[in-house]
């Protein structure tokens, strides 16, 4: 089988003997891609009940909470990059002129779901350390750089390759960036993640419990880290080679991944909020209760008790602290639990 490929303005004839060099059976590719775009296109069925309660709760459409507007920018931002992906591993008309003015397009949405995506995981970490201006001022610092070296990483020595006329955007060349990506990626989920983590880990250990609000975060935070970490660890793989068509086919698994993982946070975070005290602004999430004894002297108390002939004018008193911690959380409206307040 003959397969024509154009790659840096020079044209390749390649046996089947020679297509392992760019990915082997196109047939995988497409099932992989199609694989990835079903799984998307489920969750996205299942979860427009989701987003309409979303669209209902906002008061204005110019007046949206942030996590409406990053609840539509990671899903819509997402389908947008999966559709400019396949597109160009489906279409069966391209040139290399053609390619040239498209292969850019889907490494910049790429770039940007993963903006989105890591906006997402910052605010929520922001919440959770109870907007402690460090951990914010940190945050902000490291997520522009992080972004300002995936938009290098990502773009840099792209070639557009042109496979049985289908434009893919990929590199032939070991020494491309665009591996490096994928690390710099991994250790911002790992950055903000743990911080998160450890921060709800220390109100167990503070507060001696968790709660149904504090073990969502949790599990959300730990299953995001895992699931994606892992298709990043394997797209850092592929990246590493010069397999063309595993370049560009592997991270249409990362984009479902990414979108579904990421919206899902938002979502369960609404949920809980609106299970909890009906929506309420303010959540009890921790609480504990401390017993003491007292011998509390109350003057009328004691001439009642001496009078009785009782030899003890005090009164033995049970005085039970409870101290209550809550958040002021909106469904609608953050992404995490605000400042604590205590009450005694």
């Amino acid at each position: 089988m003959l397969h024509t490929v154009f790659s840096r303005g020079m044209l390749h004839h390649i046996t089947e003997r020679d297509t392992a060099v760019f990915g082997g059976s196109t047939a995988v590719e497409y099932y992989f891609r199609v694989a990835s775009m079903s799984i998307a296109f489920y969750d996205y069925i299942l979860t427009l009940p989701i987003e309409y309660r979303f669209y209902r709760s906002q008061p204005h459409i110019l007046q949206m909470s942030q996590a409406c507007i990053l609840f539509i920018l990671i899903r819509y931002i997402s389908i947008i990059t999966m559709i400019v992906s396949n597109y160009g591993a489906f279409a069966t008309s391209f040139t290399i002129e053609s390619c040239r003015q498209y292969y850019y397009i889907s490494p910049i949405f790429k770039v940007l779901q993963t903006m989105v995506s890591q906006a997402i995981l910052g605010f929520r970490t922001f919440n959770i350390s109870g907007r402690d201006r460090r951990i914010r001022n940190f945050l902000l610092v490291y997520y522009t750089v992080a972004v300002t070296f995936e938009w290098f990483l990502n773009l840099y020595h792209r070639t557009p390759e042109v496979i049985n006329v289908s434009c893919i955007s990929g590199t032939s060349s070991g020494s491309s960036a665009s591996w490096i990506f994928y690390l710099v990626a991994i250790c911002y989920d790992l950055v903000t993640l743990g911080i998160s983590t450890v921060r709800l880990f220390e109100y167990e250990t503070h507060y001696s419990r968790f709660n149904q609000l504090t073990r969502v975060l949790l599990y959300d935070g730990l299953i995001f880290f895992v699931a994606l970490t892992a298709v990043n660890v394997l797209n850092l793989i592929l990246y590493r080679g010069t397999n063309v068509v595993a370049q560009s086919t592997a991270p249409s698994l990362g984009y479902a991944v990414i979108w579904i993982m990421s919206q899902r946070i938002l979502i369960h975070l609404r949920e809980v909020a609106a299970e909890r005290d009906g929506g309420s602004r303010s959540i009890t999430i921790l609480t504990r209760r401390t017993v003491r004894e007292q011998d509390v002297e109350l003057p009328s108390q004691s001439r009642k008790s001496q009078a009785d002939g009782r030899p003890d004018g005090g009164l033995d008193v049970r005085v039970t602290v409870q101290q209550t911690v809550t958040v002021d959380y909106s469904a609608d409206e953050e992404l995490g639990p605000l400042p604590s307040k205590e009450t005694r």
